[in-house]
């Protein structure tokens, strides 16, 4: 198992999570999602903009997982969108790094940051194609409902909705 340093990001890692979520989306949703809908989606959730929004208007954390140094991972959360539950926004690591037990890390690395924030329980959102949600039930979440989410120009998120109680 590759060893992480995480760390809290701020604005100036904004790039970082941006490149990072160029990178991994493809290989996540290519199969999924329309190029059309792929570019869409990554410049409304992932412009600068749209990640300072999240940290200053919506109480949103970033944290970026480095393995010897280079960034290869983050999740996005926020503490208290339930009471004592957090909600997992995004958590994507690099396709090269994946199965190197780095997004178990990052996960077991919110769950302990939503314990010392008084919360029991994490919750997120899955596209219902993606074979993310086997990861996620791996680590002991649930499914608990479907949900759809109508964006602009048509597009809709298909999701799961997931529980896990801590």
């Amino acid at each position: 198992m590759a060893n992480i340093a995480i760390r809290l990001a701020d604005s100036i890692d904004f790039s970082t999570i941006e490149t990072i979520a160029r990178q991994t989306w493809p290989a996540a949703y290519g199969a999924i999602l329309t190029t059309e809908q792929l570019a869409y989606m990554l410049d409304l959730f992932y412009c600068h903009e749209a990640l300072f929004q999240d940290v200053t208007q919506k109480n949103h954390l970033y944290f970026l997982a480095f393995l010897e140094g280079k960034a290869v991972g983050f999740a996005g959360i926020q503490h208290h969108y339930l009471p004592n539950t957090t909600k997992i926004h995004k958590l994507y690591i690099l396709p090269q790094y994946q199965r190197l037990n780095i997004g178990k890390q990052l996960l077991n690395f919110v769950s302990q940051r939503t314990k010392v924030d008084g919360g029991n329980s994490l919750t997120l959102n899955v596209n219902r194609y993606n074979s993310a949600k086997l990861f996620y039930e791996k680590q002991g979440f649930t499914v608990l409902k479907t949900e759809d989410i109508a964006l602009d120009f048509g597009y809709v998120m298909e999701y799961y909705v997931l529980n896990k109680t801590l």
